[in-house]
């Protein structure tokens, strides 16, 4: 067996071991210089001045990239904690901008549009240290979420504390809000 031409000869016909090594090595630089060329843009961790935006971004905590967050100031996320890429972190902070496009495109709907529910809202997400979540996660808070100590996610998780409301038959549910929501608490990994 062996693959041909693996082995190096030297001018006498006899196995080179220098030679060997030299084209080992040669080898093993090629596969490095591979790998190299499968990266992408992605990165490990979101940028540094990134990170001064959440209310807080514990100590080795990273989220992958690329990642969509918004209002992250809102967002508490503790020790340790790894989100993978592809992901989402939707912090329903304001539906005000939904009565007003219902209120030009659909001028003859009559709704009260509760301020409570179209306009500005405090969610909070608390995540704490040791969690880990896999790549395509979707969470979305509109009132409160908490996860606790060191949980294990897997990939394409949603979590979410509210629902889209849907109480205009003749309005798009894309132009109604998300109710209040009722606060969700994961518990730690025990």
């Amino acid at each position: 067996g062996g693959r041909p031409g693996w082995l190096v000869k030297s001018s006498s016909g006899k196995i080179s071991r220098a030679g060997c090594r030299a084209k080992y090595l040669a080898a093993l630089e090629q596969r490095r210089q591979v790998q190299r060329l499968f990266e992408t843009s992605f990165s490990e961790d979101i940028v540094e001045p990134s990170k001064e935006a959440f209310g807080r971004f514990g100590h080795s905590s990273k989220i992958r990239t690329p990642t969509l967050v918004t209002s992250p100031g809102r967002i508490l996320i503790g020790n340790w904690v790894s989100f993978g890429r592809h992901g989402k972190i939707l912090m329903q902070t304001d539906f005000s901008f939904s009565k007003v496009i219902a209120q030009q495109h659909y001028p003859e709907v009559e709704h009260d549009f509760d301020p409570a529910i179209f306009g500005p809202r405090t969610p909070t997400l608390k995540v704490g240290d040791g969690t880990s979540i896999g790549d395509y996660f979707f969470i979305s808070v509109a009132n409160y979420v908490e996860i606790g100590l060191h949980v294990l996610f897997s990939d394409r998780v949603f979590i979410s504390d509210s629902n889209h409301l849907c109480v205009i038959p003749v309005l798009p549910i894309s132009l109604q809000s998300n109710d209040m929501g009722r606060p969700i608490v994961i518990e730690d990994l025990a």
